[in-house]
Protein backbone atom coordinates (compact mmCIF):
# COMPACT_ATOMS: atom_id res chain seq x y z
CA UNK A 1 0.00 0.00 0.00
CA UNK A 2 1.16 3.27 -0.85
CA UNK A 3 1.73 5.98 1.83
CA UNK A 4 1.13 9.40 1.62
CA UNK A 5 2.13 12.89 3.58
CA UNK A 6 -0.03 15.89 3.48
CA UNK A 7 1.43 18.74 1.87
CA UNK A 8 -0.15 22.51 2.21
CA UNK A 9 -0.81 23.89 -1.75
CA UNK A 10 -0.03 27.14 -2.35
CA UNK A 11 -2.66 29.69 -3.95
CA UNK A 12 -1.35 31.97 -6.59
CA UNK A 13 -3.53 34.14 -8.71
CA UNK A 14 -7.10 33.65 -6.93
CA UNK A 15 -6.84 29.95 -7.73
CA UNK A 16 -6.31 27.02 -4.76
CA UNK A 17 -4.73 24.03 -6.46
CA UNK A 18 -7.71 21.58 -4.42
CA UNK A 19 -10.65 22.49 -2.82
CA UNK A 20 -9.17 21.66 0.50
CA UNK A 21 -6.09 23.19 1.89
CA UNK A 22 -4.02 20.11 1.54
CA UNK A 23 -3.22 17.37 -1.22
CA UNK A 24 -2.38 13.99 -1.01
CA UNK A 25 1.44 12.90 -2.53
CA UNK A 26 2.95 9.77 -2.66
CA UNK A 27 5.59 9.69 0.09
CA UNK A 28 9.58 8.81 -0.73
CA UNK A 29 11.89 7.49 1.31
CA UNK A 30 15.03 9.02 1.58
CA UNK A 31 17.88 8.76 3.97
CA UNK A 32 17.69 10.94 7.12
CA UNK A 33 20.82 13.06 6.12
CA UNK A 34 18.56 13.82 3.19
CA UNK A 35 15.25 14.82 4.57
CA UNK A 36 16.98 17.55 6.72
CA UNK A 37 17.48 19.26 3.56
CA UNK A 38 14.17 18.90 2.09
CA UNK A 39 11.67 21.82 3.29
CA UNK A 40 7.28 21.25 2.21
CA UNK A 41 6.59 24.61 2.01
CA UNK A 42 2.72 25.78 0.92
CA UNK A 43 5.01 27.77 -1.42
CA UNK A 44 5.83 24.73 -3.66
CA UNK A 45 4.02 26.27 -6.69
CA UNK A 46 5.59 29.86 -6.04
CA UNK A 47 8.99 28.85 -6.04
CA UNK A 48 8.27 26.27 -8.95
CA UNK A 49 7.18 29.53 -11.28
CA UNK A 50 10.58 31.30 -10.09
CA UNK A 51 12.85 29.20 -11.34
CA UNK A 52 14.59 31.16 -14.18
CA UNK A 53 17.84 30.94 -16.20
CA UNK A 54 19.58 32.52 -13.09
CA UNK A 55 18.47 30.36 -10.51
CA UNK A 56 17.95 26.55 -11.72
CA UNK A 57 19.89 25.33 -9.25
CA UNK A 58 19.49 27.34 -6.32
CA UNK A 59 21.80 27.47 -3.01
CA UNK A 60 19.00 25.96 -1.12
CA UNK A 61 18.22 23.05 -3.40
CA UNK A 62 19.31 19.38 -1.91
CA UNK A 63 22.94 18.42 -2.72
CA UNK A 64 22.09 14.92 -3.12
CA UNK A 65 20.11 13.44 -6.66
CA UNK A 66 17.32 11.73 -4.42
CA UNK A 67 16.47 14.67 -2.33
CA UNK A 68 17.06 17.20 -5.06
CA UNK A 69 14.23 15.31 -6.93
CA UNK A 70 11.89 14.97 -4.01
CA UNK A 71 11.94 18.53 -3.78
CA UNK A 72 11.42 19.32 -8.03
CA UNK A 73 8.82 16.47 -8.14
CA UNK A 74 7.06 18.32 -5.57
CA UNK A 75 7.32 21.32 -7.75
CA UNK A 76 6.57 19.52 -11.14
CA UNK A 77 3.02 18.43 -8.86
CA UNK A 78 1.85 21.53 -8.41
CA UNK A 79 2.94 23.00 -11.62
CA UNK A 80 0.66 20.70 -14.22
CA UNK A 81 -1.96 20.76 -11.46
CA UNK A 82 -2.27 24.16 -11.55
CA UNK A 83 -2.03 24.11 -15.16
CA UNK A 84 -4.68 21.66 -15.69
CA UNK A 85 -7.19 23.13 -12.96
CA UNK A 86 -6.77 26.83 -12.68
CA UNK A 87 -7.91 29.66 -14.95
CA UNK A 88 -5.64 31.97 -16.86
CA UNK A 89 -6.40 35.26 -17.80
CA UNK A 90 -5.12 34.72 -21.41
CA UNK A 91 -3.93 31.82 -23.46
CA UNK A 92 -0.71 32.91 -24.11
CA UNK A 93 -0.09 33.14 -20.20
CA UNK A 94 -1.05 30.12 -19.98
CA UNK A 95 1.31 28.85 -22.48
CA UNK A 96 4.00 30.53 -20.95
CA UNK A 97 2.97 28.50 -17.62
CA UNK A 98 3.81 25.33 -19.56
CA UNK A 99 6.74 26.27 -20.57
CA UNK A 100 8.67 27.58 -17.47
CA UNK A 101 9.27 23.72 -16.20
CA UNK A 102 10.02 22.71 -19.54
CA UNK A 103 12.73 25.10 -19.85
CA UNK A 104 13.94 25.12 -15.99
CA UNK A 105 14.40 21.16 -16.54
CA UNK A 106 16.52 21.45 -19.79
CA UNK A 107 18.47 24.30 -18.60
CA UNK A 108 19.98 21.49 -16.30
CA UNK A 109 21.61 19.75 -18.48
CA UNK A 110 24.20 22.43 -18.63
CA UNK A 111 24.07 23.81 -15.18
CA UNK A 112 24.48 20.17 -14.00
CA UNK A 113 28.01 20.42 -15.28
CA UNK A 114 28.99 23.80 -14.27
CA UNK A 115 27.65 23.94 -11.33
CA UNK A 116 28.84 20.02 -9.89
CA UNK A 117 30.26 21.62 -6.92
CA UNK A 118 26.81 22.12 -5.82
CA UNK A 119 26.37 18.65 -5.13
CA UNK A 120 27.80 16.73 -2.13
CA UNK A 121 29.63 14.57 -5.24
CA UNK A 122 29.81 14.26 -8.76
CA UNK A 123 28.04 11.15 -8.23
CA UNK A 124 25.50 12.73 -6.94
CA UNK A 125 25.07 15.26 -9.83
CA UNK A 126 26.02 12.47 -12.56
CA UNK A 127 22.66 10.97 -10.99
CA UNK A 128 20.64 14.08 -11.13
CA UNK A 129 21.50 14.08 -14.18
CA UNK A 130 20.15 10.33 -15.06
CA UNK A 131 16.81 11.67 -13.37
CA UNK A 132 16.23 14.52 -15.56
CA UNK A 133 15.59 12.41 -18.43
CA UNK A 134 12.87 11.06 -16.94
CA UNK A 135 11.26 14.39 -15.62
CA UNK A 136 11.34 15.81 -19.15
CA UNK A 137 9.51 12.91 -20.62
CA UNK A 138 6.97 13.49 -18.17
CA UNK A 139 6.58 17.23 -18.52
CA UNK A 140 6.38 17.15 -22.73
CA UNK A 141 3.83 14.51 -22.12
CA UNK A 142 1.75 16.48 -20.20
CA UNK A 143 2.63 19.63 -22.23
CA UNK A 144 1.65 17.77 -25.79
CA UNK A 145 -1.75 16.64 -24.49
CA UNK A 146 -2.65 19.82 -22.44
CA UNK A 147 -1.63 21.67 -25.94
CA UNK A 148 -3.84 19.05 -28.07
CA UNK A 149 -6.59 20.31 -25.99
CA UNK A 150 -6.52 23.73 -26.66
CA UNK A 151 -5.98 23.73 -30.13
CA UNK A 152 -9.17 21.52 -30.74
CA UNK A 153 -11.18 23.22 -32.88
CA UNK A 154 -9.04 26.50 -33.69
CA UNK A 155 -6.58 27.38 -36.16
CA UNK A 156 -2.73 28.32 -34.42
CA UNK A 157 -1.54 31.19 -32.18
CA UNK A 158 -1.55 34.57 -32.48
CA UNK A 159 0.25 36.82 -30.06
CA UNK A 160 -2.27 39.85 -30.76
CA UNK A 161 -5.29 37.42 -30.13
CA UNK A 162 -3.52 34.65 -27.56
CA UNK A 163 -1.49 37.11 -25.86
CA UNK A 164 2.10 37.95 -25.44
CA UNK A 165 4.51 35.31 -26.83
CA UNK A 166 1.84 32.53 -27.09
CA UNK A 167 2.60 31.18 -30.77
CA UNK A 168 6.36 30.91 -29.50
CA UNK A 169 5.41 29.18 -26.54
CA UNK A 170 3.30 27.22 -28.21
CA UNK A 171 5.55 26.14 -31.07
CA UNK A 172 8.41 25.40 -28.48
CA UNK A 173 6.18 22.28 -26.64
CA UNK A 174 6.04 21.21 -30.16
CA UNK A 175 9.17 20.90 -30.90
CA UNK A 176 9.81 19.07 -27.66
CA UNK A 177 6.87 16.68 -28.48
CA UNK A 178 9.33 14.22 -30.20
CA UNK A 179 7.43 11.26 -28.47
CA UNK A 180 4.70 12.01 -30.38
CA UNK A 181 5.95 12.60 -34.06
CA UNK A 182 2.42 12.45 -35.52
CA UNK A 183 1.28 15.41 -33.53
CA UNK A 184 3.92 17.37 -34.72
CA UNK A 185 3.10 16.42 -38.44
CA UNK A 186 -0.29 17.55 -37.92
CA UNK A 187 1.29 21.41 -36.53
CA UNK A 188 3.52 22.06 -39.30
CA UNK A 189 0.27 23.00 -41.66
CA UNK A 190 -1.23 25.04 -38.96
CA UNK A 191 1.95 26.96 -38.26
CA UNK A 192 2.80 27.30 -42.09
CA UNK A 193 -1.03 29.13 -42.51
CA UNK A 194 0.10 31.34 -39.73
CA UNK A 195 3.16 32.50 -41.17
CA UNK A 196 2.99 36.26 -41.17
CA UNK A 197 0.77 36.08 -38.45
CA UNK A 198 1.99 38.10 -34.83
CA UNK A 199 4.18 35.62 -33.07
CA UNK A 200 4.86 33.19 -35.56
CA UNK A 201 7.68 32.86 -37.35
CA UNK A 202 9.58 31.90 -40.48
CA UNK A 203 12.48 30.63 -38.25
CA UNK A 204 10.40 28.56 -36.32
CA UNK A 205 9.02 26.94 -38.93
CA UNK A 206 12.35 25.94 -40.27
CA UNK A 207 13.30 24.39 -37.09
CA UNK A 208 9.92 22.49 -36.82
CA UNK A 209 10.01 21.13 -40.19
CA UNK A 210 13.83 20.08 -39.78
CA UNK A 211 12.99 18.04 -36.75
CA UNK A 212 10.26 16.36 -38.52
CA UNK A 213 11.98 15.50 -41.30
CA UNK A 214 15.44 13.95 -38.60
CA UNK A 215 12.80 11.83 -36.90
CA UNK A 216 11.77 10.33 -39.56
CA UNK A 217 14.96 9.65 -41.02
CA UNK A 218 15.07 12.27 -43.47
CA UNK A 219 18.09 14.92 -44.91
CA UNK A 220 16.92 18.21 -43.21
CA UNK A 221 16.32 21.05 -45.72
CA UNK A 222 17.42 24.46 -43.11
CA UNK A 223 20.26 22.61 -41.46
CA UNK A 224 18.41 23.71 -37.73
CA UNK A 225 19.17 20.09 -36.24
CA UNK A 226 22.35 18.77 -35.21
CA UNK A 227 24.37 17.23 -32.33
CA UNK A 228 27.21 17.97 -30.28
CA UNK A 229 30.07 15.78 -31.62
CA UNK A 230 32.81 17.17 -29.50
CA UNK A 231 33.43 18.92 -26.47
CA UNK A 232 32.65 22.73 -27.76
CA UNK A 233 32.23 21.27 -31.40
CA UNK A 234 28.42 21.36 -32.95
CA UNK A 235 27.38 20.06 -36.15
CA UNK A 236 24.28 19.63 -38.38
CA UNK A 237 22.64 16.04 -39.38
CA UNK A 238 22.47 15.79 -42.90
CA UNK A 239 21.20 18.62 -45.02
CA UNK A 240 19.58 18.34 -48.49
CA UNK A 241 21.48 19.49 -51.55
CA UNK A 242 24.16 21.36 -48.83
CA UNK A 243 25.48 24.04 -51.19
CA UNK A 244 22.33 25.92 -51.65
CA UNK A 245 21.24 25.36 -47.90
CA UNK A 246 22.23 28.99 -46.74
CA UNK A 247 19.74 30.23 -49.84
CA UNK A 248 16.86 28.72 -47.99
CA UNK A 249 18.16 29.81 -44.25
CA UNK A 250 18.33 33.40 -45.94
CA UNK A 251 14.30 32.97 -46.77
CA UNK A 252 13.55 31.99 -43.68
CA UNK A 253 15.60 34.48 -41.70
CA UNK A 254 17.92 32.13 -40.44
CA UNK A 255 21.96 33.06 -40.19
CA UNK A 256 24.59 31.10 -42.21
CA UNK A 257 24.84 27.41 -41.30
CA UNK A 258 28.35 28.64 -40.48
CA UNK A 259 27.02 31.09 -38.14
CA UNK A 260 25.25 29.01 -36.41
CA UNK A 261 27.80 26.07 -35.72
CA UNK A 262 29.90 29.30 -34.11
CA UNK A 263 26.75 30.05 -31.71
CA UNK A 264 26.06 26.93 -30.80
CA UNK A 265 29.89 25.36 -29.94
CA UNK A 266 28.57 26.98 -25.99
CA UNK A 267 26.28 23.99 -25.71
CA UNK A 268 28.47 21.40 -26.29
CA UNK A 269 29.76 21.18 -22.96
CA UNK A 270 29.96 17.71 -22.75
CA UNK A 271 31.29 15.48 -25.83
CA UNK A 272 28.25 13.61 -28.41
CA UNK A 273 25.53 15.13 -25.30
CA UNK A 274 22.14 14.28 -26.61
CA UNK A 275 20.84 17.94 -28.05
Amino acid sequence: MRKFLLLPIAVIAGCTLETSTTQLVPEITVEQDDRDHIKYSPNTLNSALKRTRDDVIRSTDPKTANAFWVERDLEIDAVTHYISNCEFPTVGEKLRTMVITDQSLRLLFTELVRREDHFLSREEAALTRIGLIERLRRIDEFNTETLKSMLEGREWFRDDKDGKDAAYNAWLIVQHADRNPEFQRTILPLIEAALGTPGTSNQNYAYLHDRIAIAEGRPQLYGTQGRCVDLGIWEPYEIIDEAQVDIRRADMDLDTVADNITRLKDRCVIAASKN
